[in-house]
């Protein structure tokens, strides 16, 4: 199966399906599932998700602020994620010790 490929002549991209997204998640290191599924949750910019400090990521809520410093409007995002990404997220920067001003994905 060809997951990256053009499906007209017009130039516009494929919309993968739940399964190819799948499949290429499960290709996928941790570090780059959680920026991949962060992308696809936030509709952020690569650089947004980035930024995204340990400070930024509210689990009572289920949500993470994108800081007005990084978006593009120069306005703080607030992005509701599922909660097991929230979960594997919150894992992540305590299994890695992270302090609340430490970048999540350095």
């Amino acid at each position: 199966m060809t997951v990256f490929h053009k499906v007209n002549r017009s130039g516009k991209a494929k919309v993968l399906s739940p399964d190819e997204q799948d499949l290429i998640k499960s290709h996928l290191p941790e570090k780059y599932r959680l920026i991949a599924e962060i992308l696809y949750w936030s509709a952020g910019r690569i650089s947004e998700v980035l930024s995204i400090r340990v400070r930024n990521l509210v689990p009572s809520t289920g949500m993470v602020l994108l800081e007005r410093q990084t978006t593009k409007t120069k306005s703080t995002r607030e992005v509701y994620l599922p909660p097991k990404l929230m979960d594997s997220l919150v894992r992540r920067a305590s299994g890695l010790r992270l302090r609340p001003s430490d970048f999540l994905f350095f």
